[in-house]
């Protein structure tokens, strides 16, 4: 994870293309970029410059909405409510052309010098350091004219209220894109300014919007109720099942530092379901013929009782618009006159087909080793790392690695276990230092193959539970499965396909075991990739970790269920398979197989501070680490149950029984720590495991379900989480608020028991996943109107495609506001660097909204002496005003290369979980149809939703 690379909006939005595509749709000739009238003032002048893109409808569309000046920077103008909207300007090229006239020589020259004697740091900060050198100058300028009332006009008159808001979207283009080749982009994020407008009547259908500032920019749309998006409704994107027990839209929107938006007036007015006919785009298409369906909307929650220690949740009214007695499938939108109309969606017994087929497309494209080619995905890519070397280093199946607590050392300092000096006393190790000091000459034969586990490239354990996943969901329903449903290189061997994606992370470790049954989990290199193109050009070795007994154990679990699954199908690799996990069984539990005794010397790198030539000392506990001080592992457990489910050997069982509270292991660290699809054996096989340990087991998923469902009963979107009182609800990050994570739980019981409560919960959960959420917005890329497009992932911006790959669900929330957020979206806190002192000297400007004290806090800001940790001071002044406003699922920072922890994945966390709660609810026999498989990539950028509403 965490890798410094992007999918930039620099190759979605060229300058030249956006330009064209925008003259094409409005009927004017675009101006060459670069061009800078004269004007009184910088901000003027670059009112005028190169405008930045804009999206624009084909002429003549029912929905054909947003018009705009060329030269307005203005990108979108968006219906919120009947007296509310929203124009989104992105001053990105107009600063980018500021800075070229500005320091443009300078730049040049710099990059000349860089190219001929590469000095990363130097023009790294040379272009970071001008560019904020104009930020800093001309965006505060830019916002004080937005955040008023008097800069702005609609239909001539001033709005009641006029209020914006920063939204980071993507890096910082390093310079003026050209498209299809992507811009690096710089740490500073790119700002999109939302500029929220109160109107002085309410729209009228019909009616042409005029709206135009004070500094030239202009745009109009057209307000039709059954075309005009109202970005308030929220619906699943994707779709509904006809026999869903309750189905639900939204009405709700957040208007920045103007709080909630006031739908009270619209309380028990109807609303209204029609046929939808689909547009060119995303943003096309109308409402057609007479409502199938009419209904109320009705409050579900004010906005003051949605809240986590005095910080908004969601920042909205929220309203519910309850549909549920409606069943006919067909395509459809929800309409509310005098607001417009919501993303479409399917009500269908298949809706669940497309998220699956997707997320399972999502791991097929993370495959390492293979070639990616149609017909099997239209994203396609050249087989990567196809060597790779035997190590030394330990696997990360325990917290050995950046951790110097792992033995505590006794009064004199040293410790008996993990990294030591050769003194005895603990070493915190990284991980890459360990693999780059390790790494022999030696290569595994044929070792190649799994899952990049996320925007890098590292195969490890935590893919196991991808295993848990497929395997527990096809056990659950083996009739929704077959061979061929995936459209997979596999497809046609007889095995059903979602076994076959399971199989790909058994079959890269089995490659790695040894003769006495040994297996390592962990192939790595030593460092993030070096290269920053596609991964067959990554030349930085991949190295395999040592063979550990808990590895071991994790493998024979997975290899005896992928077997005993397979049997049916392929007796002889199901044989194989079994064979094999008994080995590496018999390896991991026999204690004279801890790795003890190894030696090695660190090799200088940046992981080591640049520090080598250090004698370092590893030594494993014979006991393997249990869960929470627990005798017996749970890797140890999940074997035994695996093996004995297969085999149906006395020995398997004794181990499972063995042991003080043994089993406990299964219960202790749900639901964060593991799929809770490790139940689903022994919950479909009580007489195999005993009553008393099955009900145990039961009793804890229960246990977990209840939390999630009753803060769903809580929470305004119904989202599967822990209730606001919860001591853990701020326990939101890497993904763990995902649906898909969640609604694993109420799927397994729902299997187990028959009761439809658990198959409501899980649908009402995986509908704030896709698009019923306070961003009104699918979190899975290539699903849904409104969808994730810049996230970090390495292949989806070197491909030379401009769409993403599909399938794929960034982290998101992690609760907090990120930091780089604090520092650049709401203010401009950087001291510079010492190569930038002739024309940085640094910056300290607050970027609030005026209404949240903005000038207050820039006072507060100029007296601050700067010295000592300055920023962090300046940055405690905007706490107190932006925690209390900015809501906690919204706080997200699209900014791939600076917050990994937001805008990254991983298999196993974010995709594989979604994967298995979409199979859970296909119709029996379900298959794609032809235009699902053979779904192309867009390649436009007006067709794809890049400026998604904060």
């Amino acid at each position: 994870m965490n890798t410094p690379f992007t999918h930039t909006l620099a190759r979605l939005l060229a300058p030249g293309l956006a330009l064209a595509l925008f003259a094409a749709g409005c009927g004017e000739k675009a101006k060459p970029a670069g061009s800078t009238p004269s004007a009184s003032s910088p901000a003027d002048a670059i009112a005028t410059a190169a405008p930045p893109p804009a999206f624009t409808s084909g002429t003549g569309s029912p929905a054909s909405l947003v018009s705009a000046d060329p030269k307005s920077g203005i990108v979108d103008v968006r219906v919120l409510s009947d007296v509310w909207i929203c124009v989104v300007i992105d001053p990105t090229a107009e600063l980018l052309a500021e800075r070229d006239r500005r320091f443009g020589p300078v730049l040049k020259a710099d990059k000349a010098k860089h190219d001929a004697n590469p000095q990363d740091w130097y023009y790294e900060k040379s272009v970071t350091y001008h560019t904020l050198a104009v930020v800093n100058e001309i965006h505060p300028q830019l916002v004080k004219k937005f955040d008023s009332t008097a800069h702005w006009r609609v239909n001539g008159k001033p709005p009641a209220t006029a209020t914006y808001w920063p939204q980071s979207v993507d890096g910082f283009p390093e310079s003026d894109p050209s498209f299809p080749a992507p811009s690096h982009t710089t740490l500073l994020p790119r700002i999109a300014d939302f500029i929220y407008l109160k109107l002085a009547e309410p729209l009228k259908p019909g009616a042409t919007v005029n709206v135009e500032g004070a500094d030239g920019r202009k745009a109009s749309f057209a307000f039709n109720p059954g075309s005009t998006v109202c970005w308030a409704l929220k619906v699943n994107q994707v779709g509904y099942l006809p026999d869903a027990p309750r189905k639900f839209a939204y009405l709700g929107i957040w208007l920045g530092a103007a709080g909630a938006a006031d739908f009270s007036r619209f309380e028990v007015q109807a609303f209204q379901i029609h046929a939808f006919e689909p547009g060119r785009n995303w943003r096309d298409g109308q409402a057609t013929g007479p409502p199938v369906f009419t209904g109320k909307i009705k409050l579900r929650a004010k906005e003051a009782t949605q809240k986590h220690k005095d910080q908004p949740i969601t920042g909205e009214d929220v309203y519910e618009l309850d549909w549920s007695a409606f069943q006919q499938p067909g395509r459809y939108c929800i309409v509310v006159p005098g607001l417009g109309r919501s993303w479409p969606f399917k009500v269908g017994a298949d809706v669940y087909g497309e998220v699956f087929y997707t997320a399972m497309k999502g791991l097929y494209i993370q495959r390492c080793g293979v070639e990616l080619a149609a017909p099997f995905t239209q994203w396609p890519r050249k087989a990567c790392h196809l060597t790779t070397y035997q190590g030394g280093f330990p696997p990360e199946s325990d917290r050995w690695y950046d951790n110097d607590k792992y033995d505590a050392p006794g009064a004199d300092g040293k410790a008996a276990f993990g990294f030591r000096d050769v003194s005895g006393k603990p070493v915190r190790m990284n991980s890459f230092t360990a693999v780059g000091s390790t790494r022999t000459a030696k290569v595994v034969p044929g070792l190649k193959g799994g899952w990049h586990d996320a925007a890098d490239y590292d195969r490890r354990v935590g893919h196991y539970d991808v295993v848990w996943d497929l395997c527990g969901v096809f056990e659950m329903f083996p009739a929704k499965f077959s061979d061929g449903q995936l459209n997979l290189p596999e497809s046609g061997n007889g095995i059903p396909d979602v076994l076959d994606e399971a199989a790909v992370q058994v079959d890269v470790f089995r490659k790695t075991q040894t003769p006495a049954g040994g297996v390592s989990s962990w192939i790595e290199q030593n460092s993030h990739p070096h290269h920053s193109g596609m991964p067959d050009k990554d030349t930085n070795p991949f190295v395999m970790s040592l063979p550990e007994r808990n590895a071991s154990l994790d493998y024979a679990a997975a290899a005896a269920y992928l077997g005993r699954l397979i049997a049916p199908f392929d007796a002889a690799r199901a044989k194989d398979y079994l064979e094999s996990a008994k080995r590496a069984y018999a390896w991991g539990v026999d204690p004279k197989n801890t790795i003890r005794g190894v030696k090695f010397t660190t090799t200088a790198s940046y992981y080591s501070g640049g520090k080598g030539g250090l004698p370092v000392l590893f030594d494993q506990r014979e006991q393997l680490p249990g869960v929470n001080g627990g005798k017996v592992s749970r890797p140890h457990m999940l074997a035994a149950m695996q093996l004995f489910a297969a085999t149906k050997e006395p020995r398997y069982l004794d181990d499972w029984n063995a042991g003080n509270g043994a089993n406990d292991v299964l219960i202790r660290g749900l639901p964060d720590a593991i799929t809770p699809f490790i139940y689903v054996t022994p919950l479909l096989h009580p007489e195999l495991f005993g009553k008393e340990t099955v009900n145990r087991l039961q009793a804890a998923a229960e246990r977990e379900a209840a939390t999630f469902m009753q803060g769903q009963t809580e929470l305004a979107y119904r989202l599967l989480w822990r209730p606001a009182q919860h001591g853990y609800f701020s326990f939101m990050a890497w993904g763990a608020i995902h649906a898909g994570r969640r609604a694993r739980f109420p799927l397994l019981l729902w299997r187990v028991t028959g009761a439809e409560k658990y198959r409501q919960a899980a649908l009402l959960g995986l509908d704030w996943q896709l698009g019923c959420n306070e961003m009104g917005r699918s979190m899975v890329s290539g699903l849904g109107s409104t969808r994730p497009v810049i996230f970090q992932h390495i292949m989806s911006e070197k491909d030379n495609l401009l769409e993403p790959y599909p399938g794929i669900a960034p982290i998101a929330f992690s609760y907090g506001v990120a930091y780089p957020a604090w520092q650049y979206q709401f203010a401009l806190v950087d001291g510079g660097h010492d190569s930038a002192k002739a024309y940085f000297p640094g910056a300290a400007t607050c970027l609030l909204p005026a209404s949240l004290g903005r000038d207050k806090i820039q006072g507060e800001f100029n007296a601050i002496a700067r010295t000592g940790n300055w920023q962090k001071t300046m940055i405690d002044k905007l706490r107190p005003a932006l925690e209390v406003t900015y809501p906690i699922l919204r706080r997200l920072y699209t900014h791939p290369a600076a917050v990994p922890s937001q805008n990254e994945f991983t298999v196993n966390e974010n995709i594989s979980p979604l994967a298995a709660c979409a199979a859970a609810l296909l119709p029996a026999g379900w298959k794609p149809d032809a235009a699902l498989k053979n779904r192309q990539p867009i390649t436009k950028a007006q067709d794809l939703p890049i400026y998604l509403q904060p």
